[in-house]
């Protein structure tokens, strides 16, 4: 497939998260075609960037249980139009030695075909191994588990866990943001594709985004490991822990009651500039381009996701910036 050849050198892949490789074209082709020409092709950029393969192999499990879930409702469609098609076989025959009459199954096929599809659907439903719950750009969604835990799913987040195990073992695989209020009981974990938080009980939040990994509790105590430094937190109530390429800290919480963004306010102490450039993407729905350098910039303040305008005004004004709408939903920021 020369399209994979013509990739190679592109350095976008080397700064895709999980995210990135479950939507590009030429990786779910590999996926799910084997493709030959494909596999040569991820093979040798592995060998160029060996730290990326548990990431691509959290994405290859995505796809591939995507793939699953897609295979089985086909799998019912086609069920219930054979099913339905046998039964009309069997009223012409009928018609043929009797005396013609309104069928109920005539009269009512479209209620019946409704009826198949909420059965089978509901089979599937209470049988299938996994859940899973997506999150697009701009919305932000909540989710209740088997035993009444809770998750609230920030924007362009995606989650899932196995149904039939939850009883005994509850295990939720995170990509992106969540704030997770968890059911005292079995212990927990949560794999992201930066790190494993580990606890039985409490209320804590959860970020996984580009290269950094942040969790803040609120409630209870926590374990967090660091795949990108192999090393273990232990954090309690009003505290938090984060950690990137080139740091690990633990820090005091400023909102010990839990996390505003649920809200609809997005607060930031500290944060690199491209972060909060990022999270506006995110909960506006909308493109952001920097043309600009903005080295080590911080920023501390809030804003909220009522007016896109005002956050970017206030947000360029600080730093001497300019903002310009293009294409509808596409901003290019620019030095003044």
């Amino acid at each position: 497939m020369r399209e994979c050849e013509d990739k190679m050198d592109k350095p976008d892949y080397e700064n895709y998260t999980v995210e990135d490789f479950v939507s590009n074209e030429y990786f779910r082709y590999w996926v799910l075609h084997e493709s030959e020409e494909c596999g040569k092709y991820w093979q040798a950029w592995l060998k160029k960037y060996p730290e990326k393969k548990a990431m691509l192999e959290e994405a290859r499990e995505i796809i591939l249980s995507q793939t699953t879930k897609e295979r089985e409702e086909e799998r019912i469609w086609s069920d219930v139009e054979s099913q339905v098609g046998e039964e009309e076989i069997n009223e012409k025959e009928i018609f043929r030695v009797r005396k013609p009459r309104r069928s109920f199954v005539k009269e009512n096929w479209k209620k019946l075909i409704f009826l198949l599809v909420l059965f089978f659907a509901g089979i599937f439903y209470l049988t299938q191994r996994r859940m899973e719950i997506t999150v697009q750009m701009g919305e932000q969604k909540n989710f209740i588990f088997p035993d009444g835990s809770e998750m609230f799913l920030n924007a362009d987040s995606k989650s899932y866990f196995e149904v039939r195990e939850w009883s005994e073992k509850r295990v939720v695989h995170l990509l992106g943001e969540a704030f997770f209020q968890m059911e005292k009981g079995n212990p927990f974990t949560i794999l992201t594709p930066l790190g494993v938080i580990k606890g039985d009980g409490g209320k804590f939040n959860v970020y996984s985004r580009h290269k950094r990994l942040s969790v803040d509790c609120y409630q209870g105590e926590l374990t967090v490991k660091s795949k990108i430094h192999g090393v273990t937190k232990t954090i309690k109530s009003g505290e938090g822990v984060v950690f990137t390429d080139d740091l690990i800290n633990t820090y005091s919480l400023n909102y010990p009651n839990g996390p505003s963004w649920p809200k609809g306010v997005f607060q930031f102490e500290d944060a690199p500039l491209i972060y909060v450039f990022k999270e506006i993407e995110r909960q506006y729905a909308i493109k952001i381009k920097v043309a600009v350098n903005l080295g080590q910039l911080k920023y501390t303040g809030e804003f909220t996701d009522m007016n896109l305008k005002a956050t970017l005004d206030a947000l360029c004004e600080e730093f001497d910036l300019n903002y310009e709408f293009y294409n509808g939903n596409r901003v290019i920021i620019t030095r003044k």
